[in-house]
């Protein structure tokens, strides 16, 4: 499930095409990505993929991102097992902090947000790894 959040309010979707729509709808620039299911199995159906995160499900990867809704959904109809949406940050222009689960990384994230004097009203989202990346 994909979960993106905005200031105090956190979405999730259940789908790809939901979640891209909502991203795009936020003036990000997003394609799709594979990733491990349950079981191991990497929705690109490669029994060789050696991928831990997650990969472009589309040749051209990032490069291939975009905000138009009609690619998004051509997208969700041509590869029905996509589950995760990936963000091109350039042309999105935004730069990514991530934070891996657990206590001491989020106490680390705390201090660079102390350092910073607060941390702007952004948006997050959460990788299939379950770490948050902050746009």
């Amino acid at each position: 499930m994909n979960s993106l959040q905005h200031g105090s309010g956190v979405k999730s979707f259940e789908t790809f095409v939901d979640a891209a729509l909502a991203a795009a709808g936020e003036g990000l620039y997003v394609f799709p990505v594979h990733a491990r299911q349950l079981g191991g199995l990497c929705t690109c159906q490669s029994s060789s993929c050696k991928a831990t995160e997650g990969h472009p499900a589309v040749q051209s990867g990032v490069q291939s991102a975009t905000r138009d809704p009609e690619t998004i959904k051509r997208w969700g109809r041509t590869l029905p097992l996509l589950r995760y949406v990936g963000v091109a940050l350039a042309p999105s222009r935004m730069v990514a902090v991530r934070v891996n689960p657990g206590p001491a990384n989020e106490s680390d994230f705390g201090k660079l947000k102390e350092l910073c004097g607060g941390w702007p009203d952004t948006t997050a989202l959460q990788s299939p790894a379950a770490r948050q990346h902050f746009l």
